[in-house]
């Protein structure tokens, strides 16, 4: 079986759409239209009913998990409630944490299951906005590294993985302008699929953000903010 979060948009629905020949559990608060393999649970990530999801998992042997979730907010700058700064830190981070906790723990992988988090390159760059997203995010890339480690240490056939997204053409980045062009999520989602025997460790895509990393590495502050203006245009 294979588990996509965020199915409804974006890389999820792509996902959702390149697996429809397997087995796979879609899970979203929206529903969209399902394929003869597909099964689709409402709920929320960040008030998961635990007791649903077991439920349906029971007696399935989980190939993958992908988790393509991600909250933006117009409004992430110093001004947001500690409502909005929740929503987008569950979202982006502590619900991924949690359900991730949970699956590895109910036993239920499949030998040399693979479990996918997605980033952002906004942690890479030096930025004034979505202040709290990117806090988010890199709290994810810190969680990714942690859990590597104890997946290593404790000898679990698991495959963990991290993809480090530039800008995708999605509804959520419908309002961000950039130097280089948008991807397609199909694209994305095609690329995961044709490799997911063989995913683990971190991924930049598209690879060229890898380029621009080392780069911000190595030049001063003032290159770093010349950088971030020509992406963030």
């Amino acid at each position: 079986m294979i588990i996509i979060f965020g199915s409804s948009k974006g890389v999820g629905k792509a996902l959702a759409n390149v697996f429809e020949d397997k087995k796979t559990l879609l899970i979203s608060r929206q529903k969209s239209t399902l394929k003869k393999n597909q099964i689709h649970l409402s709920l929320d990530i960040n008030n998961f009913d635990y007791k649903t999801f077991d439920n349906q998992i029971i007696n399935e042997e989980i190939e993958a998990i992908f988790f393509p979730v991600g909250l933006l907010k117009q409004n992430d700058d110093l001004n947001l409630n500690s409502e909005e700064i929740n929503e987008i830190m569950n979202t982006n981070f502590l619900s991924i944490a949690k359900i991730t906790g949970h699956i590895i723990q109910s036993k239920s992988l499949s030998n040399s299951c693979s479990i996918c988090f997605f980033s952002s390159v906004t942690t890479i760059l030096p930025r004034d906005k979505n202040i709290i997203y990117c806090a988010a995010k890199n709290s994810l890339n810190s969680y990714y590294k942690s859990l590597d480690t104890y997946i290593k240490l404790n000898k679990l056939n698991i495959r963990l993985s991290l993809i480090i997204l530039g800008f995708v053409n999605t509804t959520m980045n419908q309002n961000i302008k950039t130097f280089f062009p948008k991807m397609e999520a199909g694209k994305i989602a095609f690329y995961l699929k044709k490799n997911i025997k063989k995913l683990k460790g971190v991924y930049y895509i598209p690879y060229y953000w890898l380029l621009i990393k080392i780069l911000i590495s190595l030049t001063p502050n003032i290159m770093k903010l010349l950088i971030s203006k020509m992406v963030n245009r």
